[in-house]
């Protein structure tokens, strides 16, 4: 096997901590991984060091007593003094970034040396395991991420033998919004979610407003002011974030997954008698350096407080919320899990059960794109899409407003038709949404104006920018 020449015995005991705590390059992560496949001696080191650090690392999060840190350093400054070695090298071990010899083989080489924390191979036996459990408390090895990964998976496996689900919560949200919309400011709005995981599965998802479900063969979602649905292929994402809800395997999951990513989350997991809690601080995912406008418009672009609660012998979920927290240190709960019912008596026929008096568009398949406003830019896509509002020109708006029902883009042309642009900034991406957002400010037919912030996107088939909100 070709290996890294550069990589000697010594080296690679200097790195052994740091590749352990996963702060290491991809290169240099490879070139450990190919000197221990060709040396013996170093693969039952990096085994012995992995060991040590599975035994010291905990599956509950754990507060250490003050001082447990400067007693268990202590404790090795006098063993390695009994050993014959130099009473500070155990701190300095941990506390000086290199060591002579590190200094000694820069000067040597004439090359700069980048600190090396030594932990591994310095100490051997229990007191290594002893200053392994520091390093897990105090020096980044993520205790409280590998606790919490370690429960999630638990909870996964619990989660195989249930049959059916019904959850009952309230989300602060629109009630005629998206299923992934949140808002601090609003109300909390009922929220259920029923399915059925065998023979096949099947759900339903229902809020005031809005509904969704899935037959095993389509995905329905309609709407109960307008009267009117949409017909899709299985498409989970009309759910939003309660997809992950339809099954809550897929939560933890995707959950588990984050204690992986070092996206700047933090955990915490502490028992409370027959109940595990586990609490995830998370800031706001997605790109915000050009507009803030979708900051704090749902859970995953919010700075977060994701807490959930596990039954301690099962690892079931049995409950959690979700609290926004405010850059001024206020706090509002966005979604709160009110109960869980496993293996609920669930009738099919009535999870699947479709609303009569509902008109029903078929979006199987991809509606044909006009030249008009495909192959172009968005600032470019936008004034014709808004310009065509002033006479409402079909041609442009029918394919522009293809996201919106009949009756919706009725509804719209009520409102909007008349209208003329005012001012219309660059475009700017927000958040996680895939398209971008065009600032605008529209004079009305009767006069007024109305700011708004256009959202186009043209990931469909065609690159056809079609307006996915705003109005």
């Amino acid at each position: 096997m070709k290996t890294d020449k550069t990589m000697t015995c010594r080296r690679f005991r200097e790195q052994l901590d740091e590749l352990l705590a996963g702060t290491l390059s991809d290169a240099e992560r490879r070139s450990m991984e190919e000197h221990a496949a060709a040396c013996e001696a170093c693969a039952a080191a990096l085994r012995d060091a992995r060991r040590a650090l599975d035994a010291a690392t905990p599956h509950i999060e754990i507060t250490p007593p003050a001082g447990l840190r400067e007693r268990i350093l202590e404790a090795a400054r006098r063993r390695l003094a009994e050993q014959g070695s130099e009473p500070g090298l155990a701190a300095s071990a941990i506390a000086e970034p290199a060591a002579a010899a590190d200094r000694n083989e820069a000067a040597a080489s004439g090359q700069p040396r980048r600190p090396v924390r030594r932990i591994v191979g310095i100490l051997s036996g229990a007191m290594a395991a002893a200053v392994l459990v520091v390093a897990a408390l105090t020096l980044g090895f993520n205790t409280p991420a590998r606790a919490a990964r370690n429960n999630f998976a638990q909870a996964i496996v619990a989660m195989n033998g249930v049959r059916s689900i019904r959850i009952e919560l309230h989300i602060r949200t629109d009630a005629d919004e998206n299923f992934d919309y949140t808002n601090p400011l609003d109300e909390p709005v009922p929220h259920t979610i029923e399915a059925i995981y065998s023979p096949q599965l099947l759900w339903r998802i229902e809020k005031p407003g809005r509904k969704a479900l899935y037959d095993g063969k389509h995905t329905y979602l309609w709407f109960d002011a307008l009267r009117e649905g949409e017909v899709l292929p299985y498409s989970p994402g009309v759910a939003g974030m309660l997809f992950q809800l339809i099954d809550p395997g897929q939560l933890l999951s995707f959950e588990e997954q984050l204690t992986r990513s070092h996206d700047g989350s933090r955990y915490t997991l502490r028992r409370e008698g027959d109940t595990l809690r586990l609490t995830v601080h998370s800031p706001a995912q997605g790109d915000f350096s050009q507009s803030d406008y979708m900051r704090n418009s749902s859970v995953a672009e919010s700075d977060t407080r994701r807490e959930y609660r596990f039954d301690a012998a099962s690892g079931r979920l049995l409950g959690g919320s979700i609290t926004f927290l405010a850059a001024d240190g206020r706090e509002r709960t966005l979604l709160e899990i009110d109960r869980i019912e496993y293996d609920a008596p669930l009738d099919a026929a009535t999870l699947t059960a479709l609303p009569e008096g509902i008109t029903w568009r078929e979006l199987t398949q991809p509606e044909a794109a006009t030249s008009r406003l495909a192959g172009i830019d968005a600032g470019r896509a936008a004034r014709l899409i808004l310009d065509a509002f002033a006479t409402w020109d079909t041609e442009i708006l029918d394919e522009a407003l293809s996201a919106y029902g009949a009756r919706a883009r009725q509804l719209l042309r009520s409102r909007y038709a008349g209208a003329t642009v005012v001012e219309c900034s660059a475009p700017v991406r927000s958040g996680n949404y895939p398209g971008l957002f065009i600032p605008c400010r529209l004079q009305m037919a009767d006069g007024s104006t109305e700011e708004l912030h256009l959202a186009l996107r043209n990931d469909n088939p065609q690159r056809s920018w079609v307006v996915d909100g705003g109005l």
